[in-house]
């Protein structure tokens, strides 16, 4: 099983993006993190080992905030 999306991860102050997954929705497991890019980046991500099971996928993005100046980071899906 694959989960299939588009993404775009400006960083210029250090921000991060990872995909999760979690079968009861309190314990998550990353499964895939996100490089940056400046372009819209196709991006496949494998969750057979959770074949069989209900599955939760979030999306989660850890901001940081930028130098006085500095463009925001971003993450568009």
């Amino acid at each position: 099983a694959i989960v299939r999306f588009t993404s775009t991860l400006r960083v210029d102050a250090g921000s991060t993006a990872v995909v999760q997954v979690s079968r009861d929705g309190a314990t998550w497991d990353t499964v895939h993190v996100v490089s940056p890019s400046s372009t819209s980046t196709a991006i496949d991500v494998d969750v057979s080992a959770y074949r069989g099971s209900v599955l939760f996928v979030r999306f989660a993005f850890d901001g940081v905030a930028p130098e006085n100046g500095e463009p925001t980071d971003s993450w568009r899906l």
